[in-house]
Order: C-alpha cells, then structure tokens, then sequence
C-alpha cells in the first residue's frame, strides 16, 4: 500500500577491551510506522567471539531476530555461525569463509518452521581513494520442520555486493542482493503439481552530508522485487526514505 512511514533505527555495538578475549556484541531495533499493515519492528542481536588461529582469525557468532507487527510476533531465528577470515597473498582484501546453522521460527504458521543450514564466501576490499566494496555468496539447504510445510524442503542461493564510495564530502552507497529459493515440493494441492521457483532481488543506494562531527544528512532508496512461478509469492515495492543520523564516538 501507498503512503508515509517514518522509519528509526537505533544501533548499538561494542567491544571488549585490548588484551582481553575479544568479544564483540551489537543490538539492533528498527521501527516502520505506517496506518496500513506494513507497520512492524524488528530486534537483531549479535555476539563473537574471535580468537588468532594460523595467519587467520577464526570466529563463533550467535545471531538472533525477532520480527513482529502491529504488536503481534510473525517471526523470530537464531542460529550459530563459524568463520574463518583471513588475508590471501598477493591481494589486498580480507576474506571470510564459514558455515552456520538457524533455527526458523513463525509463530503465527508453525507450519512453515525449519532450520538453515549454509556455506558462505565473503570478502571486503579497500581501494586507495577510500572507498570500499563487500561481496558475498551463499548456499544451502533449509529443512522443513513439518512434513506440512507448503513446498517441504527449500534450496537457497545468494549472492551480495556492496560498494560504499566518498564523493566530495558525501558518503554514498549503493548495493544489490539477489536470493533464488526453489521448493523440493508441491506448494499445494489446490495449485495441481506447481513447484515454487522464486528469484528476489534487493537493491539500494543512498547518500549522507556531514553537517557536524556526528550528524549526517541524506536520503536512501531501496526497492524489492520477488518474481516466481507460483504468483501468490510475486513482491514489488520501492521506498524513499530522507533523514538524519547520528553517530556516537
């Protein structure tokens, strides 16, 4: 549905100190407020644990999400992730290898409950006119905890890049994300013999004016589209979003 919606989001991260374990920690709330059903908060909680192992840096995370809307809980996962990262000679980019597993949970259709499992390729590159670029793929296998579950097992690949780029004073960024979901399984016996094949596709850019040492001004755009062949799940929709952040030391 059409309209305004005013969007918050409050972020918060810390680290502990030099010469302890290293122990990272990040909380995340955003708030989208709208007269129609779109209204809805989502919570996001981290923590890793690195450690030296070899030339690299092996990692442990725990991540978490809880989604709800107009009050009531829709979604929620959590799940344990190993990574390893590490720089490979003679490029100058950091790189992350790892595996993770979560647990999927809709609290409103039980039905669809399951657990991800995946591999994933990352990595993050410096360029020497300060800009940045992150990359990401992924693959796996997300298991249906009911054999009730429309479309049963689910197979999922994705792909991310990222490129954060200083423009004058400016910071601008503008990144795309695409996710293919193929269902092992019918969707329904009412739909005849129709296997879901989805293809979703995320992108955005934005740009951000220092107006002090810790506020910015700027906007962001960003689109979602999802085209499958089982119509039901087709998305489309775009939202532009203008503000101001603030940044702490």
């Amino acid at each position: 549905q059409r309209g305004a919606a005013p969007k918050n989001r409050l972020a918060i991260q810390g680290q502990s100190p030099a010469g302890s374990p290293d122990l990272r920690l990040s909380l995340a709330l955003q708030t989208r407020n709208a007269a129609s059903v779109a209204s809805n908060q989502l919570l996001a909680a981290s923590a890793t644990y690195a450690r030296p192992l070899g030339a690299g840096l092996a990692q442990l995370r725990w991540d978490a999400q809880h989604y709800q809307s107009h009050n009531t809980n829709h979604f929620q996962d959590q799940g344990l992730s190993l990574n390893y990262q590490f720089v490979p000679l003679p490029a100058p980019c950091l790189w992350r290898v790892g595996v993770a597993s979560t647990a999927q949970t809709y609290a409103a259709s039980t039905n669809l409950d399951g657990r991800y499992t995946q591999a994933r390729l990352e990595g993050s590159c410096k360029h020497p006119d300060r800009a940045e670029t992150h990359w990401a793929l992924g693959a796996g296998q997300d298991r249906a905890a009911s054999s009730q579950r429309p479309g049963g097992d689910k197979k999922r690949r994705d792909w991310t890049l990222r490129h954060d780029r200083p423009i004058g004073k400016a910071t601008t960024q503008a990144w795309v994300k695409q996710t293919q979901l193929n269902d092992a399984e019918q969707f329904s016996p009412l739909l005849g013999d129709l296997v879901s094949r989805s293809t979703r596709t995320d992108w955005g850019v934005g740009a951000w004016w220092p107006l002090s040492a810790q506020w910015k001004l700027g906007f962001d755009v960003e689109s979602t589209s999802q085209k499958s062949s089982n119509v039901m799940l087709n998305i489309k929709n775009l939202s532009i979003y203008g503000g101001l952040r603030w940044t702490g030391p």
